[in-house]
């Protein structure tokens, strides 16, 4: 990851998104690397479905580490 003029929630929400798919990729990863491969978003469901995956799953991982971090 590359980081240069951005808030540190920012590249930690990015850091959590790119953790699942890192998920993804270890639990299937012949899919995973066979969909990442075939295209863009609005030309490929599978595609769409990992990446709305990664969105849901790193947005919950990050507020639960920021509530962790607010008390």
């Amino acid at each position: 990851m590359f980081v240069d003029n951005r808030q540190l929630k920012d590249v930690l929400r990015t850091f959590c998104h790119e953790l699942v798919h890192h998920s993804q990729h270890i639990t299937d990863p012949d899919g995973f690397l066979a969909v990442n491969k075939a295209g863009k978003l609005g030309e490929n469901d599978q595609l769409t479905l990992l990446e709305t995956d990664a969105y849901s799953r790193g947005n919950v991982l990050f507020r639960k580490w920021t509530e962790t971090y607010s008390k």
